[in-house]
């Protein structure tokens, strides 16, 4: 991970996943950002890519957004936090078909996402 912190902006991160089960899938970057405003909620949002195996072509695969509000708490160790979904947006497209959906790891588990968002939100 690489955290990039700036007090008065925010604190931004990049993760890189690596996959190794044949859905023609090589990696996922994921952009994360995270703000605070001036009541203590923290806004949180990510965008993710995906890079298909044998290019370096990068499709955009989702852009999520939720508050993060941390509850007050009488214990010094231990904290509650409640992170309340505000959007989602599936963004792939599996027109191109050098990616197998069915084999794929990183859309299985986008797609739950997709789908417990819709749930809360439905």
């Amino acid at each position: 991970m690489n955290f990039t912190i700036n007090k008065s902006i925010g604190v931004t991160t990049q993760v890189f996943t690596n996959y190794m089960d044949g859905s023609g899938i090589k990696s996922k970057v994921t952009h994360y950002y995270i703000s605070k405003e001036e009541d203590g909620e923290m806004n949180y949002s990510f965008i993710s890519f995906i890079t298909e195996k044998n290019s370096d072509y990068h499709h955009a695969l989702s852009i999520r957004a939720a508050a993060v509000t941390t509850e007050p708490s009488k214990s010094q160790f231990i904290a509650t936090t409640r992170i309340d979904p505000e959007m989602y947006h599936w963004a792939y497209s599996d027109k191109d078909k050098t990616i197998d959906s069915d084999k794929s790891i990183v859309l299985n588990n986008e797609i739950g996402l997709k789908n417990k968002h819709n749930a809360l939100n439905g």
